[in-house]
This record gives structure tokens, C-alpha cells and sequence, in this order.
């Protein structure tokens, strides 16, 4: 799920495929194998990469509080993205255009997630622990 929104948030045409460490049969993490191929056009949003979110209607609570949070005006996630890459020497990675659409992009994904919570009610979207089957 919280690959989908990544993906969503860059506008990622190109997913490669990843894969999901179990650290002694508790704790899990995913590595994603990619080469980073996105911010193509921050005027066009594309929201069929939410479709895992819309159709399954379940996310991480803990992410969802932390992408909740980059939607408040004094830590908005383009402004700290922009932040974070004016101190690369590379400094512009991107342009503004992108800082812009990471935000309206977020908010996006937000209004879908309301969407499933006002359906299906927040204990059945917001979950603690996605469990792997």
C-alpha cells in the first residue's frame, strides 16, 4: 500500500519489482529494487496508482498519521522536501513544480482514504500491523 502512494506521489511509471526481508520471523521490511525513474510531468496526476488503496480500502496507521501530518501548513511535504534537497549539491534536483504536486498529490491519496473511512469506518482502514500471508 504504502508503495502505491510512493509511486503515486512521483508519478513512478516504472516499478520494479521489490522484495520483503523477514528479520527472524517478526519483523519485516521492504527493499525496493528501482532506478528512481519518475517526476516526469508535475501537471499530470494519475490517480490509477491508488488503486490498491481504493480497492482494498486499508492502510498503516502509522503512516497514514505521518503523511497526515505532511499535509499541515508549517511541515507540508513539498516544503520539507525542498529543504532537505536545497542541502544537495546537486541543488535544484527538482524543480518547483514538483514540491507543488508532491503536495497536491498527497492530498489525493488523503481524499481517497477518507473516502474508505467514511465507508467502511476508520478501525476497518486504519490497521496497526499489515500482516503477510
Amino acid at each position: 500500500m504504502e508503495l502505491s502512494v510512493f509511486d503515486h506521489l512521483i508519478q513512478n511509471y516504472d516499478r520494479h519489482h521489490f522484495t520483503i526481508v523477514v528479520k527472524f520471523g517478526i519483523e519485516s521490511f521492504v527493499v525496493i529494487v528501482d532506478n528512481g525513474k519518475g517526476f516526469g510531468n508535475p501537471w499530470k496526476d494519475d490517480v490509477t496508482f491508488l488503486a490498491p488503496v481504493y480497492q482494498c480500502c486499508r492502510f498503516r496507521n502509522s503512516t497514514y498519521q505521518t503523511l497526515l501530518d505532511l499535509t499541515k501548513e508549517g511541515s507540508r511535504l513539498g516544503k520539507l522536501l525542498k529543504f532537505s534537497l536545497s542541502q544537495d549539491p546537486l541543488y535544484p534536483v527538482i524543480t518547483d513544480d514538483f514540491y507543488e504536486a508532491l503536495d497536491r498529490r498527497l492530498a489525493q491519496f488523503m481524499d481517497e482514504i477518507d473516502k474508505c473511512i467514511t465507508t467502511h469506518g476508520k478501525q476497518t482502514v486504519l490497521v496497526e500491523k499489515m500482516v503477510l500471508n
